[in-house]
């Protein structure tokens, strides 16, 4: 009886430790088919005006403390077109680790916000709006359209937030986790 009574525990505890090692699976962290929060160290803005003229790449980098952004000079009643592209500087054997393709092959699970906070002239001035959709038809941000309205000088922070939803619907506001939040000074003439 006692070798019955063992063997029926053994069986018992490998199915136990079994299903916890199941449960466990997904080493990376994130939910199925979405992945971990990326882990971002740089984030650069490529911007043109609707017409197609280069305005320039402006980063923002973590060094250590927190992001740095450079400033962004706009020009009052102009619309431009952006980009955005987000590195993962972490690691040695590959310092420029391109990861925008990886938002944008989570995309569902995704989205970049934008807004203004005027610190000098009118609020509302710098408006941005994502223009490329997930297959959800949900906006992404990975590419956007700014626009600045006509008025006399003004200054302010353009702040960009990626949120990562993962399994959770995309909402109309930041949500899920953040995987990176950066504020670009912005001044327009």
């Amino acid at each position: 009886m006692k070798t019955y009574t063992s063997g029926l525990f053994l069986f018992l505890l490998a199915v136990v430790a079994g299903t916890f090692m199941a449960c466990d699976s997904d080493s990376g962290g994130g939910e199925e088919g979405v992945g971990p929060p990326e882990n971002i160290t740089r984030l650069e803005i490529t911007l043109a005006t609707s017409g197609g003229a280069p305005i320039g790449t402006f980063t923002a980098s973590d060094e250590g403390s927190g992001f740095q952004a450079e400033r962004i000079t706009l020009m009052s009643g102009v619309s431009y077109v952006g980009t955005i592209d987000i590195f993962d500087d972490t690691i040695v054997s590959a310092p420029d680790r391109n990861i925008t393709d990886e938002i944008r092959d989570e995309q569902d699970a995704h989205r970049f916000f934008f807004s203004y906070a005027a610190d000098e002239g009118a609020a509302g001035r710098v408006m941005a709006v994502a223009t490329d959709l997930d297959n959800n038809n949900q906006p992404v941000g990975l590419e956007f359209r700014l626009a600045v309205t006509q008025g006399g000088v003004a200054a302010g922070n353009l702040t960009v937030v990626l949120s990562h939803f993962g399994a959770q619907p995309k909402s109309s506001s930041p949500g899920g986790l953040t995987d990176v939040e950066v504020s670009f000074p912005i001044i327009v003439q």
